[in-house]
């Protein structure tokens, strides 16, 4: 059946290759004799033969290729030696590239096809020429694939014309873009720099309109609407953040394209370009449409940002020379490289000397190496803390300044500079000066306050004959000696007024001013340890007077006043206590506490001089105390001209 007469007409057909294949002696080839040619075979070569495009088969060992008159060009130079050659020898620089997918159609059974392939050029200058093909197998009678049916077209022309299409839109949309940024540079306002730019866009495409508009609200159907440019005929539909080309139609609505544009990884607006009419949009107008989008876009949240930047510069600069606190930046080892204008007002150093250790020229001569030590040590401790004294220049005095700095690191840890302030603490360390005075003041009041009750109880003990006595005189003493105390806590640098002192005293025993009482002399305020020992004294004389003297009877009197004697070396103060209408006044026949208070006490506390009578009608007591500044305060001084 496979046999067949060849006729000196086949394969039929006019043409180059066909006359060649003719002319051809097959004996000679690894196809053998046409005659024995199997009919799948035969039919593919006149199909081959027959056809107007490129086309090649191949057969056999060593796949022997025939190829018709439209494959000529892509021979080229080989045409004719190429026919009926071998497929390896018909594509020498190639055929690495070319046997896989000879394997892959032999060995699978399956059409390969691909499309501007690169095979390497037959000619000297070696370039890459590319093709499109189609390449089928082909059986022989037992079902085996003995051959192969391939359709080749050249597509190196195409294939370079658009690459230097590319090319070409490549540098015009470089030069675009280049011309986009030196127009987007100089402006700082982001709505600025969208409107120049989406009018860049506009003019260079030749469209209706371009813009920059925010995501907007879901329409009905779903889509975004966003805001229109001048001469839109509407919004382009959004699509999941997709770019989004509409070519249009005649007589419909124009052509449109809608880029998204991100912030922080979200859907932060789009860009929106509509043309006057239906447009094809190309690849490459598309990928400027992109590119200059996100140029304006980064263009625009640049400006964003170096505003809020200036903005936080401000507000940074506002409240470092808004605060009490003197700033600065430092290096390491405690070289400043900034200082605040509260520094350079309050020292009087300018910001040039400053610099460096330059600084330290505003330190207390004796603290600079303690200030010195404080950085040292700030290597290991990861902070700064010292107290030192400044010069401040408008009077020339030092004040004591706490001084603290942070070490300011980088995404790295590394330690790029430090940021410090300088706070004044002088009155706060006055402040605590004065209070550890105080406390000491305290202590001692209190020890002495002590002293005073242990010696009133041991006195009163000895003094008293029974338990009542005791009882008694023990709860009037420490109520006037508790009473001074009160007045001396609630102001301890006020002193103890003298009358105050006196009617209180009386007071205590319901023995008021008026017809048994009279309490005269000058404002005399005295000092707290003063006040207490007098207050005993008076307190000792009331209680005689409840007790034994004028105020035990109605017609009992009361008389206490005291005078400035200037006259003398020793100015004193003098302090009467009379007593008088109660007849005859025998002699007390017991001596106790008020005995010594009088003898003893006052003599040795305040060096006073005491005389104690006992006259016809009643007591006559006058207590004379020296005028100085240990019992007296000096505006007593002052105002009897004893001060300086």
């Amino acid at each position: 059946m496979n046999e067949f007469t060849a006729s000196p007409g086949w394969p039929p057909g006019g043409g180059i290759t066909a006359a060649l294949a003719r002319a051809t002696d097959w004996s000679s080839t690894p196809l053998g004799d046409e005659s024995g040619w199997p009919p799948g075979f035969r039919t593919a070569v006149e199909l081959c033969l027959a056809s107007a495009f490129p086309c090649f088969v191949s057969w056999g060992e060593g796949l022997v290729q025939i190829y018709n008159d439209a494959a000529i060009p892509l021979v080229g130079e080989r045409h004719p030696e190429a026919f009926a050659r071998p497929l390896s020898e018909f594509w020498p620089y190639a055929w690495e590239v070319i046997r896989p997918l000879v394997a892959e159609v032999t060995e699978r059974g399956e059409t390969v096809s691909r499309e501007d392939f690169a095979v390497r050029s037959t000619g000297g200058d070696q370039k890459d020429e590319r093709y499109t093909f189609s390449c089928s197998p082909l059986r022989d009678a037992t079902g085996k694939v003995a051959g192969l049916f391939s359709t080749v077209i050249q597509t190196t022309r195409r294939v370079r014309a658009e690459g230097n299409l590319r090319e070409r839109d490549n540098e015009a949309r470089g030069a675009f873009l280049l011309a986009l940024a030196d127009r987007l540079r100089p402006l700082g306002d982001p709505e600025a720099i969208m409107e120049a730019g989406s009018e860049m866009v506009r003019g260079h495409l030749g469209l209706a309109s371009a813009s920059v508009g925010a995501p907007g609200a879901a329409d009905g159907d779903g889509t975004t609407a966003a805001r229109p440019g001048p001469g839109a005929a509407s919004a382009p539909p959004p699509a999941g953040g997709r770019d989004v080309f509409v070519e249009g139609a005649p007589g419909g609505p124009p052509a449109r394209a809608a880029i998204p544009l991100h912030k922080a990884g979200r859907l932060a607006a789009w860009f929106h370009a509509v043309d006057t009419g239906p447009r094809a949009w190309r690849p490459a107008e598309r990928v400027l449409l992109r590119d200059a989008a996100e140029r304006i876009w980064e263009a625009a949240e640049h400006a964003r940002a170096e505003a809020m930047a200036r903005e936080g510069q401000r507000r940074l600069r506002s409240l470092v020379e808004g605060i009490p606190q003197l700033v600065w930046r430092a290096s390491e080892g405690g070289e400043w490289t900034w200082s605040s204008p509260q520094w350079r007002a309050y020292t009087g150093l300018p910001e040039a000397e400053a610099l460096g250790h330059g600084w330290l020229a505003a330190l207390h001569p004796e603290d600079r190496e303690a200030a010195m030590a404080a950085w040292r040590q700030s290597e290991t401790s990861q902070g700064f803390e010292a107290e030192f004294r400044i010069l401040r220049r408008g009077d020339m005095c030092y004040r004591w300044f706490q001084t603290r700095a942070t070490p300011v690191r980088d995404e790295n840890g590394t330690v790029v500079e430090w940021l410090g302030t300088s706070t004044d603490v002088d009155e706060l360390r006055r402040m605590g000066q004065h209070q550890r005075l105080l406390l000491g003041e305290l202590q001692h009041r209190v020890r002495n306050t002590l002293s005073v009750i242990r010696s009133i109880i041991r006195r009163t003990v000895q003094a008293s004959g029974n338990l009542d006595d005791l009882a008694m005189h023990l709860d009037g003493r420490i109520d006037a000696f508790s009473r001074v105390q009160a007045a001396v806590t609630r102001n301890p640098e006020r002193g103890i007024d003298l009358a105050q002192l006196v009617a209180d005293e009386l007071l205590a025993f319901s023995a008021r001013e008026g017809r048994q009482v009279r309490i005269e002399g000058p404002a005399v305020t005295l000092r707290p340890k003063a006040a207490e020992t007098m207050a005993l004294a008076i307190h000792e004389l009331a209680t005689n007077a409840i007790k034994f003297g004028a105020l035990s009877a109605p017609q009992g009197r009361v008389d206490v006043d005291w005078e400035a004697r200037l006259a003398g070396e020793t100015p004193r103060l003098i302090f009467c206590w009379r007593e008088s209408g109660l007849g005859a006044v025998g002699l007390p026949e017991h001596h106790g506490f008020g005995t010594e208070m009088f003898e003893r006490t006052l003599p040795y506390e305040l060096n006073a001089e005491v005389r104690h009578d006992f006259v016809q009608d009643g007591l006559r007591c006058t207590i004379s105390l020296p005028l100085s500044d240990r019992l007296v305060k000096e505006e007593t001084l002052a105002a009897l001209g004893l001060a300086g």
